[in-house]
């Protein structure tokens, strides 16, 4: 069933990502499909109460967020209204 949830959502993400021309959406739907398969396996086998694969991959998404909001406000920053 975890293979299908990786297929699914890797599919669905690349297709956006086709769709709307933003290549790393490729990169997160497999990530996240991978990381689920990771944290499902690393629950049974391993007893894992919190599922480190996914927050690894939170954050990393979180990481390139910020780098992405930087480089926006870089370059389009907030303009001043002068009185």
């Amino acid at each position: 069933m975890e293979l299908i949830a990786l297929l699914v959502t890797g599919g669905i993400f690349s297709a956006m990502g086709v769709f709307f021309d933003v290549s790393r959406l490729y990169f997160y739907g497999w990530a996240i499909g991978l990381a689920n398969l990771a944290s499902v396996y690393m629950t049974h086998a391993a007893g894992w109460n919190f599922n480190i694969p996914l927050a690894i991959v939170a954050g990393m998404f979180l990481l390139i967020g910020f780098v992405l909001l930087g480089r926006f406000l870089r370059k389009y920053p907030v303009r001043t209204q002068e009185a």
